[in-house]
């Protein structure tokens, strides 16, 4: 099968010749790695066929990297190398490549690649991996890696196929190296899902991140969700009457009814989403000086808080700052709450995609410094303002 082929659509196969596929295998429960699968694993197909790539980037990088915005001329071109970083999330993917004097080119833009809820996954991936043809070394942070087995397998198989011999991780343990690059911190995420990631003497581990079934504690979604629940009991008459129920309601815009607020969440086309973004609903009548929805604020940074002291624990962190990342922390509430408990966030060092390209230089062997990093961090800020918001 020719490369380009197998890296631009279609389902991975195995080496066998079988096709893998997201939905393959149970989706039960299947946590079975290490917590250092979570930071970092090479594919198991790395042997000639990355000296191959580098060997060959410069043609590559003409030949597929011309559509990258940025500095003028492909990724490879002109004998210049290239090192890269794919950063994919829940709903987006990019990808960024620097060569040795610090200079930043941009992929474009992709939807989300999470094997976990998305079905269009594996053409997402393969289309960034190819935004990265040219680059001799790259680090690939994908969305729940290291979680199930099934789903890592799958997405090693594209990436073995279409960039052997790169570092897999999880986006969470990108975003942590970014944050802190030897080690000694929390990073603290609270978006639609929550967890703690922590790097200290007993190893990286991470809390949290179980996602809204039965877990995600503190982020948008379960204070979407602890919200509509507390509503709907003042609706239904077993729990005191403060008006809340009225003032959520008003506020989300919907309809009259007694189960009006059932049928907004059903109706929604993406119904976690919907859920997620009472959240801000919530932080703006705290804003009011609505006493319930503080109290939920303050809940849900009590638990974050929690997430953060039980990984700087299991990693053996004793005196450890802390980031925060994720929309939840937009609420002073919640930011002012977490502070209290476990101290001011430290400001972030770095960018996952500038902190995932100096992780990937270094895997090349590139001597590189801290003016590089300064060099590579303002030249990515640059382009990203150019292309605009994501």
């Amino acid at each position: 099968m020719d490369h380009q082929l197998r890296c631009g659509r279609g389902s991975a196969e195995r080496p066998d010749g079988g096709a893998i596929r997201a939905g393959d295998g149970s989706r039960g429960f299947q946590q079975v790695r290490l917590s250092a699968d979570l930071f970092g694993h090479e594919t198991q197909w790395k042997t000639a066929a990355s000296d191959r790539r580098r060997a060959v980037g410069v043609a590559a990088g003409a030949a597929l990297g011309a559509g990258l915005p940025g500095h003028g001329g492909a990724a490879g071109s002109s004998g210049v190398s290239w090192c890269g970083v794919l950063d994919g999330g829940g709903t987006k993917t990019q990808v960024a490549l620097a060569a040795r004097d610090g200079k930043v080119r941009i992929g474009p833009v992709r939807a989300g690649c999470n094997a976990q809820d998305n079905p269009a996954w594996e053409g997402t991936l393969r289309a960034a991996l190819a935004d990265l043809a040219g680059a001799e070394s790259a680090v690939l942070g994908l969305p729940g890696y290291g979680e199930v087995a099934t789903l890592d397998t799958a997405a090693d198989t594209v990436v073995a196929q279409c960039r052997p011999g790169d570092l897999v991780v999880n986006d969470v343990a990108l975003a942590l190296r970014a944050a802190y690059p030897v080690g000694g911190g929390v990073l603290l995420l609270a978006g639609t899902g929550s967890m703690a990631m922590a790097e200290g003497n007993a190893g990286i581990v991470r809390t949290g991140g179980w996602g809204n079934t039965f877990g995600d504690e503190g982020s948008a979604f379960d204070i979407g969700r602890r919200a509509l629940s507390l509503a709907s009991r003042e609706i239904d008459g077993w729990a005191s009457s403060t008006g809340f129920a009225g003032r959520l309601s008003e506020a989300i815009g919907v309809g009259e009814g007694h189960f009006a607020l059932l049928a907004w969440t059903v109706e929604a086309a993406h119904p976690r989403s919907a859920v997620a973004g009472v959240a801000r609903v919530v932080d703006g009548l705290a804003q009011a000086g609505e006493h319930v929805a503080i109290g939920l604020l303050r809940d849900a940074a009590e638990d974050l808080a929690t997430l953060a002291e039980t990984a700087a624990r299991r990693a053996g962190l004793s005196d450890w700052g802390w980031t925060a990342g994720g929309s939840v922390f937009a609420s002073e509430t919640v930011l002012g709450a977490v502070t209290e408990r476990i101290g001011p966030p430290e400001a972030r060092r770095t960018s996952p995609l500038a902190g995932g390209l100096a992780w990937a230089a270094e895997r090349a062997g590139w001597d590189i410094d801290d003016a590089w990093r300064a060099t590579v961090a303002r030249d990515l800020d640059e382009r990203l303002k150019e292309t605009g918001p994501a």
